[in-house]
């Protein structure tokens, strides 16, 4: 039996419009740099490994520790809980 974990997700966001800035981008108002939280998004479909979630996951973790401020966000391609595995 395979050992695995399933992780809740949100739908992928559609990608920017082209020729439109997103709001972490550094426009005038966003506080200057280093002040907004910035999201980073890990992709995760069935049969992810938990390693190449978790490390990611981790680094930036780390880093809000250390004072910065990131928002990790698990998107999967329909938005649909996934389950993770690992083959032999």
């Amino acid at each position: 039996m395979r050992p695995s974990s399933t992780l809740p997700t949100t739908p992928c966001p559609a990608p920017p419009r082209s020729g439109h800035e997103s709001p972490e981008s550094g426009q005038a108002g966003s506080g200057g740099v280093g002040s907004a939280t910035h999201q980073v998004t890990i992709l995760v479909y069935d049969g992810v490994k938990l390693l190449d979630v978790a490390g990611p996951a981790e680094v930036f973790a780390e880093a809000n520790r250390l004072g910065a401020d990131y928002e990790i966000v698990l998107v999967s391609p329909t938005g649909a809980d996934v389950t993770s595995g690992s083959r032999p």
